[in-house]
Parts: structure tokens; sequence; C-alpha cells
């Protein structure tokens, strides 16, 4: 079936230019607001309809799981159901998938669980503990952004010592592979290990890498500009030598080099592909043309970019309006004054408004304002669903459940409720499992040769080892739900659940409902695989992902 005229003729031209490109590598300049996400989609129905590409042999990377679930729709509308046949994902999300399925060629687990900034943080705190570090004078955050900018760059510790030049460095260069031993005994990786790993299963795995290479003959890449070293490195593996590859991106969009990524890979795509397509797209549909030549004035000034002029057949709009404030008290005044203004007289929504500032430490004398003037607002980023107590301790659960080897996750969840195993026991425990080289559960199960534990102590510890083990025989065919009913119900959780106030007890509880209700919902993974994909999803979301649109505020 040919793609219809209707999906052709909702693109401007240079939009079907874009979309209609053959093979070969294909870099799209988009704008801001210029329809790069009707341009991915339609090309990816494009290719399935008029192309005869099975939607199986088409991998597309988006930045966040909101966007790739709601590229999949979009695509979904055009072409039919895709099934599970299309793999849309982020770099992390289809990293994982692949370490899922091929991991073992490079001797990893499939069944690892994922860490979290404050399950690194712990791992890193027990390797100074170990290595007598002073966190006082090495910040534990430091040095994880110090191994992350590492991995990002796909050098690994021995390669990194070897660089170290200064105290802190050093410090790192030992912490590295301590760090690493430690999420191999746990049967864990980091948010950077899964794009390492992946790459490094696609080098040193040929038949892997020939099998993916046969499957997916075209790749496509969104938010190009945003991607680091390690990302690129696995884009051009997963490409290979038939480099169908599209990337969407806008080197004046480059907001992430703080955290590894650089705009230098959109910037050489041809000198890597020499024979690709190049496509601007910069006709606006989004703003004024004054907010377009006000935004050109800025940019345009940056010494490496690639020349683009945004512009729009739309209405011309107002000036852009530039207030030089006093001090940030005045700052805050007239941004709630402007924002008071024009939802009392110009019938507008509190949430028709957005506040962008460039440290979090300058929202409080704004927060202030809004405060004293009745305005409704929300900060993104504040403390996220998934990162409240009571939820980590219940994904904790699940995760031991899950692989009981996940040290971190069992001193999390060891006294939730109390049971009586002291630090001074879990010391001893921690001990004998790195003489052992084992991990921290299997170090319980053989707590009667720790002579320093007491009997009633060796107790508990039995207790708790069989309470994990029946959980885990039960997970086996439970839905994810029954197994979050059946962690709380055994382990009377509810007893973690008293606050101060009834209405901090009740907040408690309702995020455990709503948990339940996550977990109620859950569609995914087969027999036996439901537990690892829920929670392989629980890690990968994303707070931008999960932000409420549904209520009125700035």
């Amino acid at each position: 079936m040919s793609i219809s005229m209707d999906l052709l003729e909702q693109l401007n031209p240079v939009q079907r230019e874009a979309v209609m490109h053959p093979d070969g590598p294909l870099l799209i300049f988009a704008g801001a607001g210029s329809g790069k996400t009707r341009v991915l989609t339609h090309r990816v129905a494009w290719l399935i309809r008029e192309r005869g590409v099975h939607p199986a042999h088409i991998l597309a990377v988006t930045f966040t799981n909101k966007a790739a679930k709601e590229m999949k729709s979009r695509i979904a509308n055009l072409v039919g159901s895709l099934e599970e046949s299309i793999w849309i994902g982020t770099f992390h999300a289809l990293a994982a998938r692949m370490l899922r399925m091929y991991g073992e060629h490079i001797g990893l687990d499939p069944g690892f669980v994922i860490y979290d900034d404050k399950d690194q943080e712990t791992v890193v705190k027990e390797c100074y503990r170990e290595l007598d570090i002073d966190e006082k004078k090495y910040a534990i955050r430091a040095t994880l952004n110090a191994i992350s900018r590492a991995k990002e760059r796909l050098t690994g510790p021995r390669e990194y010592s070897r660089t170290a030049v200064d105290s802190f460095g050093r410090v790192v260069a030992d912490v590295y592979p301590a760090y690493n031993r430690k999420l191999r005994v746990n049967n864990a990786l980091d948010f950077d290990d899964l794009i390492g790993c992946a790459v490094k299963l696609l080098r040193d795995a040929p038949s892997v890498c020939e099998e993916i290479q046969r499957r997916f003959r075209h790749l496509l890449v969104d938010e190009f500009q945003d991607i680091n070293h390690a990302q690129y490195a696995w884009m051009r593996l997963v490409a290979g030598k038939h480099g169908n590859v599209t990337v969407v991106g806008d080197d004046d969009q480059s907001i992430y080099s703080w955290r590894g990524a650089d705009v230098g890979f959109i910037l050489a795509f041809e000198r890597d592909y020499p024979n690709a397509r190049v496509v601007k797209l910069e006709q606006n549909y989004r703003s004024t043309q004054k907010i377009l030549s006000a935004a050109h004035g800025v940019v345009s000034r940056n010494r490496t970019r690639v020349e683009k002029k945004l512009w729009t057949d739309g209405p011309v709009g107002k000036e852009v309006t530039l207030y030089s404030a006093y001090d940030e008290y005045d700052e805050a005044r007239y941004v709630s004054t402007v924002i008071a203004t024009g939802c009392v007289g110009k019938g507008r929504s509190y949430r028709d408004h957005a506040v962008l500032y460039r440290m979090n430490s300058q929202s409080r004398a704004l927060e202030d304002e809004l405060r004293q003037m009745g305005i409704p607002y929300r900060v993104v980023g504040g403390l996220r669903f998934y990162d409240r107590k009571e939820v980590k301790d219940l994904i904790a659960y699940l995760r031991l459940v899950a692989n009981p080897a996940d040290s971190v996750s069992l001193r999390r969840v060891i006294n939730a409720p109390p049971r009586g195993i002291g630090a001074m026991t879990l010391a001893r425990l921690g001990d004998y499992a790195s003489i052992e080289e084992i991990p921290l559960f299997e170090a319980m199960r053989q707590a009667r040769r720790i002579r320093e534990i007491q009997p009633a102590i060796r107790k508990r510890i039995a207790d708790f080892v069989l309470l994990i083990d029946g959980l885990r025989e039960l997970a086996a065919t439970a839905t994810v739900r029954d197994t979050l009913k059946a962690i709380i119900a055994r382990t009377g959780f509810e007893q973690t659940l008293q606050g101060e106030t009834l209405i901090e007890t009740d907040s408690r509880k309702a995020n455990v409902q709503e948990l339940l209700r996550v977990a109620e919902e859950y569609v995914g993974g087969g027999p036996g695989s439901a537990l690892a994909s829920f929670l392989e999803e629980m890690a990968l979301v994303s707070d931008i992902d999960n932000l409420r649109e549904d209520e009125d505020g700035v």
C-alpha cells in the first residue's frame, strides 16, 4: 500500500524531502518548533508503507520515555498496530533491552538491577569506608560525577588511573575499580554502564553485533545534539555498514554539555558520514516572528554553529520585553505581577505561564513572592514519586526479591520495619562477604559460620532469609501487584508508614496505594520475567516523564 497523499500534504516541502529520503545517512537540523516529531514519525511510516521495511527492522532513539510512547502512538496512528516489533525508546532503555537479551556473551547476568543516584552513593560510601577516604574532604557526589564522565568517555579504571595527577584524581582512581567490583558482586549496573556495556557487547561479540545490524536496518536518533561519546559509539556500531541512520537535532539547542553531551557530534556527522544528506527545517510553527528574530539575535553569536534562521508565516507578534531588575526581589515582584495581571485582566490561566531560572537557588525569592500574591505554582524537579522513602523501600524489596545479590537494596530494607539486625551485625556480615567475595545475602545464609554474631541475632537473620526466599518463590509465578501485596503483608511494612502527624501517615499510605496501582496497570514481561521488566521500567523512568499536566499553576 502506498503512503497516502493526505499524509504528505501535511508536510511542507523541506519536511517532505526529509521524510522521503531513501537509504543512507540523513542529518536533519530541526530548529525549535519546526515539526521534527512529525518528520520523524512520518519518516518511519514512509519506510514501513512505501519502502516495505518491516517494523522489526527499525530502531528509534528518543530523549525521554514519554517521547518514546508519543512517537510509538503517532506511528501506530499512521500505519496501524505495531505490536511490539518496532524498538522505540531512550538510549538507556534500548541498551538495557539488548543486554537482557545478549549480555551473557560478555559475562553479564541478564537479571541485573539498575542502580539510581542514591544507590550509587551508597556503594561509593562503602568504598570510602574500606579505602579510609575522608568524605568531608572528597565529596561522594564529586567522585561519582568523575566516574560517570569517565564511563561516558568509555575510559576504564586502568586508563583513568594513568591520567590522575592531583589528589582528587588519585582518590577517584582508587574508588573507580572498587566501585565497579561492588556493582559486579551486586549484579548491578549504573546508567552509564548500560551504554558502556552495550558498546562492549557489540565490540567484543561479533556474532551479536552482526545479528543486531542485520535486524535493525534503519536507525533514527532524536535530540542528537545532546548525545555523548559512548552513545555515539553505540549508535555507529548499531548502524554498521549500511549506514541507514537518520539523526535529528539542533546545535543551537544543546544544553547538556555539563553531563557529557557533546554538540561536536552533530557538527561532525558529515565527516563521519561523508555521503550524508543534510536537510534544514527552518519554518517554525510555534512562535511569532518577533520571538524568532530575538532568539536568532542571541544564538547567531555562537561561534561554532551551523547557519540557519527560523522563520514563520504566522503573526509578527508583539515586541519581546526585556526588564532589567534592580535585584532578585524586584525581579520576583515584576514576574509575579505580570502573571497576576495576565490571569486577572486578560483571561489567561496560571498554567499558561512558566518561569525558567539557571540555578535552583534562584527560585526562593520568586516562590516567596508568588505565595504572597496567592499564585499557585509547582517547582519542576521536586521530590519525585519514586524518590519518596516508602516507595523506594518497597521497590528495594522488589529488587531484592528479583536479585538477592543486590546488597544495596538489602541494606535498605533489612530494618524496614525494624528486625533487630544492627549496624555492627551488618558490618560483620559485610566483612565476611568481602573476604569470601560473595553477595551480602549469601553471607546471611552463612551467618552461622560467623562466630561474632550471637545465636539470637542469627535466628533473626535466618528468618529474614526465609522471608525473601518465600517471596522469590511467589514472584516466580505471581503478578507484580500480588508480589508487592505479599511484601507489605509478610514484612509488616505498614509499621513503617506511621508519621509524626495523621496527614503524613495518610500521605505515605496513599503513596503505597499509588505504587500498587502502578503495579496493577503494568503490562509487560512474560511468565517469570514480569518483575524484572517492571523494575527496569521503574529504573528508567525520568522526572521529565512524570510531570502532572492536569493542575492549574505556574
